[in-house]
């Protein structure tokens, strides 16, 4: 009888600890999450062939440096600053591509997206660990 309250006093433990963990990652994505969706849909949306296909992506792309922003970098006050930068610069650069979304102009929607590209990737060396 004592192995069996054992058990069950360590399945209740980790239950515990499975739905504590749960709830803290339920709101808002972490980032690495976020970060993966928007290289998904960042390609998804340069390979699309119609407007459509490449609002909904952009959109999608937007939400997930709209997370990202929500969350903090785990990292140095300094490291953290550049994070912010670098999502700031991202949703800045967005309101070039949304602009050509509403022109109708989808290969103009694409070069504005492609901009972002460099933002990314220099904010990616600095701060990817």
């Amino acid at each position: 009888m004592n192995q069996i309250n054992k058990g069950l006093a360590i399945l209740a433990c980790a239950l515990t600890l499975g739905l504590i963990g749960c709830a803290t990652t339920s709101g808002t994505p972490n980032i690495e999450s976020s970060m993966e969706k928007m290289g998904e849909h960042i390609g998804a949306a340069m390979k699309s062939t119609n407007m459509n296909d490449f609002a909904m992506h952009a959109k999608a792309f937007r939400e997930n440096v709209d997370h990202a922003g929500q969350n903090t970098y785990p990292g140095t006050t300094s490291e953290q600053t550049m994070y912010r930068e670098g999502i700031a610069k991202l949703a800045q650069g967005l309101n070039a591509v949304d602009a050509q979304i509403v022109a109708g102009d989808l290969d103009a929607a694409k070069n504005a997206l492609k901009a972002l590209l460099p933002v990314r990737n220099q904010y990616h060396a600095v701060l990817k660990k």
